[in-house]
């Protein structure tokens, strides 16, 4: 349902943390980091 709504949005990315649960930030630290890098440089 996210990935849909994310494909109708224009600009919109789409990251699924593959096992993870509520905490990407804490369960894949780095990986999460460079999400939020890469959004911040696309602003």
């Amino acid at each position: 349902m996210v990935k849909d709504l994310a494909n109708k949005i224009q600009g919109a990315n789409y990251y699924c943390f593959a096992e993870c649960g509520h905490l990407p930030q804490i369960e894949y630290p780095q990986q999460f980091t460079q999400v939020v890098h890469e959004f911040i440089r696309g602003c």
